[in-house]
C-alpha cells in the first residue's frame, strides 16, 4: 500500500503539495489516508505468529483498499 513515514517519498509529496495529495488520497485510497509502518508491522507479526499457522499461499493487501481500484 501507500505508506507515509517521515522523510519517505509520500511524506515529501505531502509536504510539497498537501492539497494535491489530499486529492490523490481521495481518488485512490478508499480508506481515506496513507498507511503507516506500524500497520504493516502488525500484519508481519501476525503472519509470523502461531495464530497464522494455518495460513498458506495468500496475498494479503494492506493498502486501505487501494488495490480495489487497480483491478486486483
Amino acid at each position: 500500500g501507500s505508506i507515509q513515514e517521515p522523510g519517505n517519498g509520500w511524506d515529501r509529496r505531502v509536504q510539497q503539495d498537501p492539497e494535491a495529495m489530499k486529492e490523490f488520497v481521495r481518488l485512490n485510497i478508499p480508506g481515506g489516508r496513507f498507511g503507516t509502518a506500524p500497520e504493516i508491522a502488525h500484519m508481519v507479526v501476525f503472519l509470523a505468529s502461531q495464530r497464522a499457522s494455518f495460513i498458506t499461499g495468500q496475498t494479503l493487501y494492506v493498502d486501505g483498499g487501494k488495490s480495489i481500484g487497480a483491478g486486483i
